[in-house]
């Protein structure tokens, strides 16, 4: 990932995620939307303990 948050613009909507990829999610993108995402992280590293508390 390389931002979230950041203060790129796209007209008058803000940018709040943006991938290696150049996917992008702007706040527009999100207007409307309800419920819940289920999401993870995978990849080959191993979580640390204190993460899992």
């Amino acid at each position: 990932m390389n931002s979230c948050n950041s203060n790129n613009q796209k007209g008058d909507n803000k940018l709040i995620f943006k991938d290696d990829k150049g996917n992008q999610i702007y706040r527009s993108d999100l207007h409307g939307v309800t419920g819940s995402y289920n999401w993870a992280i995978k990849d080959d590293i191993e979580i640390p303990a204190a993460a899992n508390k």
